[in-house]
Protein backbone atom coordinates (compact mmCIF):
# COMPACT_ATOMS: atom_id res chain seq x y z
CA UNK A 1 0.00 0.00 0.00
CA UNK A 2 1.40 3.40 -1.05
CA UNK A 3 0.58 6.13 1.07
CA UNK A 4 -0.10 9.60 -0.44
CA UNK A 5 0.75 12.65 0.96
CA UNK A 6 -1.36 16.06 -0.56
CA UNK A 7 -0.03 19.43 0.05
CA UNK A 8 -2.00 22.39 0.49
CA UNK A 9 -0.88 24.82 -2.56
CA UNK A 10 2.23 27.89 -1.08
CA UNK A 11 0.08 31.43 -1.79
CA UNK A 12 2.37 34.14 -2.93
CA UNK A 13 3.92 36.05 -0.23
CA UNK A 14 2.08 38.87 0.84
CA UNK A 15 3.87 42.74 0.19
CA UNK A 16 4.58 44.50 3.32
CA UNK A 17 4.09 47.82 4.07
CA UNK A 18 7.26 48.54 6.22
CA UNK A 19 10.25 48.30 3.39
CA UNK A 20 11.41 50.58 2.01
CA UNK A 21 10.93 51.01 -2.32
CA UNK A 22 14.06 49.90 -4.51
CA UNK A 23 15.83 53.48 -4.07
CA UNK A 24 18.47 52.49 -7.26
CA UNK A 25 18.28 55.21 -9.74
CA UNK A 26 16.66 57.78 -8.21
CA UNK A 27 18.11 61.44 -7.32
CA UNK A 28 17.49 62.14 -4.34
CA UNK A 29 18.15 66.02 -4.69
CA UNK A 30 15.16 66.15 -7.15
CA UNK A 31 12.96 63.30 -5.46
CA UNK A 32 12.89 64.93 -2.12
CA UNK A 33 10.77 67.77 -2.35
CA UNK A 34 10.72 68.73 1.41
CA UNK A 35 14.08 68.70 1.49
CA UNK A 36 14.39 71.40 -1.49
CA UNK A 37 11.80 73.32 0.31
CA UNK A 38 13.75 73.33 3.58
CA UNK A 39 17.07 74.56 1.62
CA UNK A 40 14.78 77.62 0.40
CA UNK A 41 14.32 78.45 4.28
CA UNK A 42 18.08 77.77 5.54
CA UNK A 43 19.96 79.31 2.42
CA UNK A 44 20.18 82.41 1.44
CA UNK A 45 18.73 82.55 -2.81
CA UNK A 46 21.97 83.23 -4.30
CA UNK A 47 23.52 80.44 -2.05
CA UNK A 48 21.30 77.98 -3.09
CA UNK A 49 21.30 79.09 -6.93
CA UNK A 50 25.06 78.36 -6.64
CA UNK A 51 24.94 75.25 -5.02
CA UNK A 52 21.76 73.48 -6.91
CA UNK A 53 23.93 71.94 -9.42
CA UNK A 54 25.87 70.33 -6.67
CA UNK A 55 23.01 68.77 -4.99
CA UNK A 56 21.92 67.96 -7.81
CA UNK A 57 25.33 66.29 -9.04
CA UNK A 58 25.16 64.49 -5.38
CA UNK A 59 21.71 63.32 -5.46
CA UNK A 60 22.11 61.53 -8.53
CA UNK A 61 25.03 59.66 -7.27
CA UNK A 62 23.41 58.55 -4.13
CA UNK A 63 20.93 57.17 -5.90
CA UNK A 64 23.53 55.31 -8.73
CA UNK A 65 27.36 55.49 -8.58
CA UNK A 66 27.87 55.79 -4.62
CA UNK A 67 24.65 53.40 -3.61
CA UNK A 68 26.82 50.72 -6.27
CA UNK A 69 30.30 51.26 -4.39
CA UNK A 70 28.57 51.46 -1.03
CA UNK A 71 27.15 47.88 -1.68
CA UNK A 72 30.62 47.01 -2.91
CA UNK A 73 32.19 47.97 -0.71
CA UNK A 74 30.19 46.38 2.44
CA UNK A 75 31.03 43.47 0.78
CA UNK A 76 34.52 44.06 0.85
CA UNK A 77 35.55 45.80 4.66
CA UNK A 78 38.67 46.62 5.73
CA UNK A 79 41.09 44.54 6.72
CA UNK A 80 43.52 44.78 9.68
CA UNK A 81 47.06 44.17 9.27
CA UNK A 82 48.65 44.25 12.00
CA UNK A 83 51.91 42.37 11.12
CA UNK A 84 54.41 41.72 8.12
CA UNK A 85 55.22 38.28 7.24
CA UNK A 86 58.00 38.38 9.06
CA UNK A 87 56.29 38.69 12.20
CA UNK A 88 56.79 42.75 12.91
CA UNK A 89 54.18 44.98 13.98
CA UNK A 90 52.88 47.43 10.94
CA UNK A 91 49.27 48.06 11.92
CA UNK A 92 48.09 49.28 8.75
CA UNK A 93 44.34 49.17 7.16
CA UNK A 94 43.61 47.58 3.96
CA UNK A 95 40.68 49.17 2.31
CA UNK A 96 38.92 47.97 -0.87
CA UNK A 97 38.85 50.60 -4.17
CA UNK A 98 35.26 50.85 -3.99
CA UNK A 99 36.06 52.65 -0.68
CA UNK A 100 38.52 54.63 -1.42
CA UNK A 101 36.32 56.18 -4.39
CA UNK A 102 33.91 56.93 -2.24
CA UNK A 103 36.05 58.99 -0.39
CA UNK A 104 37.13 60.74 -3.92
CA UNK A 105 33.87 61.85 -3.89
CA UNK A 106 33.50 63.03 0.29
CA UNK A 107 36.42 65.02 0.16
CA UNK A 108 37.79 65.97 -3.20
CA UNK A 109 34.54 66.26 -5.29
CA UNK A 110 32.14 68.41 -2.40
CA UNK A 111 35.28 68.70 -0.10
CA UNK A 112 32.75 68.03 2.82
CA UNK A 113 35.00 68.40 5.19
CA UNK A 114 36.34 71.51 4.53
CA UNK A 115 33.09 73.52 3.49
CA UNK A 116 32.27 75.33 6.44
CA UNK A 117 36.21 76.47 7.47
CA UNK A 118 37.82 77.83 4.33
CA UNK A 119 36.78 79.93 1.09
CA UNK A 120 36.79 78.29 -2.21
CA UNK A 121 35.24 74.80 -1.89
CA UNK A 122 32.49 74.33 -3.80
CA UNK A 123 33.84 77.24 -5.71
CA UNK A 124 31.95 79.62 -3.50
CA UNK A 125 34.47 82.51 -2.05
CA UNK A 126 33.63 82.26 1.30
CA UNK A 127 32.82 79.81 4.28
CA UNK A 128 29.55 77.91 3.38
CA UNK A 129 27.14 77.92 6.79
CA UNK A 130 26.98 74.73 8.86
CA UNK A 131 23.69 73.88 6.94
CA UNK A 132 25.35 73.40 3.52
CA UNK A 133 27.81 70.84 5.11
CA UNK A 134 24.50 68.95 6.87
CA UNK A 135 22.74 69.11 3.31
CA UNK A 136 25.50 67.33 1.36
CA UNK A 137 25.94 64.80 4.19
CA UNK A 138 22.09 64.11 4.33
CA UNK A 139 22.02 63.67 0.17
CA UNK A 140 25.69 61.63 0.53
CA UNK A 141 24.09 59.24 3.57
CA UNK A 142 21.49 58.00 1.07
CA UNK A 143 24.12 55.49 -0.26
CA UNK A 144 26.90 55.69 2.25
CA UNK A 145 25.80 56.64 6.27
CA UNK A 146 29.50 54.81 7.34
CA UNK A 147 31.87 57.25 5.55
CA UNK A 148 30.22 60.18 7.34
CA UNK A 149 32.03 58.68 10.75
CA UNK A 150 35.15 59.39 9.51
CA UNK A 151 34.26 62.68 7.10
CA UNK A 152 32.66 63.74 10.59
CA UNK A 153 35.59 63.38 12.27
CA UNK A 154 38.00 65.32 10.41
CA UNK A 155 35.90 68.37 10.23
CA UNK A 156 34.87 68.71 14.17
CA UNK A 157 38.69 67.94 14.72
CA UNK A 158 39.79 70.57 12.33
CA UNK A 159 36.96 73.19 13.77
CA UNK A 160 38.64 72.40 18.09
CA UNK A 161 41.92 72.85 15.93
CA UNK A 162 41.00 76.30 14.63
CA UNK A 163 38.97 77.07 17.72
CA UNK A 164 41.14 76.33 20.45
CA UNK A 165 44.55 75.10 19.10
CA UNK A 166 47.92 77.44 19.32
CA UNK A 167 48.99 79.54 15.92
CA UNK A 168 51.51 77.52 15.31
CA UNK A 169 48.96 74.26 15.20
CA UNK A 170 46.63 75.70 13.04
CA UNK A 171 49.12 77.22 10.96
CA UNK A 172 50.85 73.47 10.89
CA UNK A 173 47.54 71.50 10.70
CA UNK A 174 44.47 73.28 8.97
CA UNK A 175 45.89 73.65 5.23
CA UNK A 176 46.57 69.88 5.61
CA UNK A 177 43.51 69.02 7.30
CA UNK A 178 41.22 71.15 4.83
CA UNK A 179 43.11 70.19 1.72
CA UNK A 180 41.12 68.74 -1.20
CA UNK A 181 44.30 66.67 -2.46
CA UNK A 182 43.98 63.32 -1.58
CA UNK A 183 48.15 63.52 -1.69
CA UNK A 184 48.25 66.08 0.85
CA UNK A 185 44.82 65.64 3.39
CA UNK A 186 45.73 64.75 6.86
CA UNK A 187 42.43 63.19 7.86
CA UNK A 188 41.48 63.63 11.61
CA UNK A 189 39.90 60.81 14.33
CA UNK A 190 38.35 61.47 17.57
CA UNK A 191 38.55 58.86 20.44
CA UNK A 192 34.98 59.39 21.87
CA UNK A 193 33.13 56.52 23.27
CA UNK A 194 34.30 55.29 26.64
CA UNK A 195 33.17 52.32 28.82
CA UNK A 196 31.94 54.59 31.63
CA UNK A 197 29.95 57.05 29.41
CA UNK A 198 29.72 55.80 26.54
CA UNK A 199 28.82 58.40 23.18
CA UNK A 200 27.92 60.88 26.22
CA UNK A 201 30.48 63.08 25.81
CA UNK A 202 29.62 64.92 29.09
CA UNK A 203 30.19 62.07 31.12
CA UNK A 204 33.82 61.36 29.30
CA UNK A 205 36.67 60.58 32.34
CA UNK A 206 39.68 61.13 29.82
CA UNK A 207 41.53 63.79 30.54
CA UNK A 208 44.43 65.49 28.68
CA UNK A 209 47.92 66.45 30.02
CA UNK A 210 50.57 68.54 28.41
CA UNK A 211 53.66 66.60 27.84
CA UNK A 212 56.22 69.19 25.66
CA UNK A 213 56.95 70.15 22.12
CA UNK A 214 58.04 68.13 19.39
CA UNK A 215 60.87 68.83 16.94
CA UNK A 216 58.53 71.21 14.99
CA UNK A 217 58.15 73.18 18.30
CA UNK A 218 54.19 72.04 18.25
CA UNK A 219 52.75 71.12 21.72
CA UNK A 220 51.87 67.55 22.71
CA UNK A 221 49.17 66.18 24.83
CA UNK A 222 48.88 62.58 26.27
CA UNK A 223 45.74 61.47 26.92
CA UNK A 224 45.10 59.11 30.47
CA UNK A 225 41.96 57.33 30.15
CA UNK A 226 39.85 53.92 29.27
CA UNK A 227 38.97 54.85 25.39
CA UNK A 228 36.10 51.83 24.12
CA UNK A 229 36.50 53.56 20.08
CA UNK A 230 37.97 55.64 17.36
CA UNK A 231 36.47 57.22 15.11
CA UNK A 232 38.43 56.69 11.79
CA UNK A 233 41.53 54.26 12.96
CA UNK A 234 43.99 55.42 10.58
CA UNK A 235 43.23 58.76 9.88
CA UNK A 236 46.97 60.96 10.80
CA UNK A 237 45.25 63.36 13.56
Amino acid sequence: MTATVESAPVSAPQPVGHLANEAQGINFWRHDRAFRDLMTRYLAPEVLTHLQPYFDRLGALAGGRLDELARLADRNPPILHPRDKFGRDEDWIEYHLSYREMETVAYQEFGMHAVTHRAGVLDWPDRLPPSVKFALQYLFGQAEFGLLCPVSGSDTSAYIIGRFGSTALQRYLLPRMLSQDPAALWKGAQFMTEKAGGSDVGAIETTAEPVGRNALGLEEWKLFGDKWFCSHTDARW
